[in-house]
């Protein structure tokens, strides 16, 4: 369940119930304090990780992301959330000390916040990242705060994301842009209705031999979809 081991990895700890919960942090890594890990997380060397992290998804090495990322999901080495923004248009400077309380440089001139620096994904739990299910974020991708991943999508190596994913799409570039898509749309519609990362592992294993084939698969899952979905593949 989420949250279970919160405090867990409050100090960068292992208990019994983290190891029997799969949970692998490796050296010189930083968990935030409120940090969420769901189970069977695996977070390599060097990673600065802030948030929440879905059960199965691993982080790569020299990663810094702050955000909530779903379950199952792939991300590679120096993966970043970039976080903070600066007033480009109407201001005179850029500088914080103008329209910031926060002192970055140890000193403010407004008595008042003038301008708002962080963008929210999620502003009810204050996520400025969010990405979703089955994502695969590959090396050295850079993320802007704001930035919604849709479940089941791909971003190529050394893309700069600054605007929402579709689900199941492939982006690539700087800025990322949707170049493709992982499947087609009807086949889309049923993967996000029949939402597999939330089914129990025992399901899991006993449906994975056909995850190398996405019709036998979909076709093995007809009875669940049939309630929401009018065409399910033969």
């Amino acid at each position: 369940m989420l949250g279970v081991l919160k405090k867990l990895v409050k100090w960068g700890k292992f208990s019994l119930l983290a190891r029997r919960r799969g949970i692998r942090i490796g050296k010189h890594c930083h968990i935030g304090f409120h940090s969420e890990l769901e189970g069977g997380n695996t977070i390599l060397d060097g990673t600065t990780f802030d948030g929440r992290l879905g059960y199965g998804s691993y982080l790569g090495e020299r990663c810094r992301i702050s955000g909530s990322i779903g379950r199952y999901c792939s991300i590679s080495a120096e993966v970043a959330t970039i976080l903070g923004r600066h007033p480009t248009a109407a201001f005179v400077s850029t500088h914080p000390a103008f329209y910031s309380l926060q002192k970055q440089a140890g000193f403010t001139y407004t008595p008042t916040q003038l301008f708002d620096e962080y963008a929210f994904a999620d502003p009810e739990d204050r996520y400025c990242v969010v990405i979703g299910n089955d994502v695969l974020i590959s090396h050295g991708v850079k993320l802007l705060e704001g930035v919604t991943v849709g479940d089941g999508a791909i971003l190529a190596a050394g893309s700069l994301v600054r605007s929402d994913v579709e689900p199941y799409a492939i982006y690539a570039g700087v800025p990322a842009r949707k170049i493709g898509q992982r499947f087609d749309d009807a086949t889309i519609e049923h993967l996000l209705k029949l939402r597999w990362w939330d089914r129990d592992e025992d399901w899991l294993r006993i449906h994975a031999p056909l995850f190398q084939d996405i019709e036998r698969f979909l076709a093995s899952c007809r009875e669940d979809l049939e309630p929401h979905l009018t065409r399910v593949p033969e």
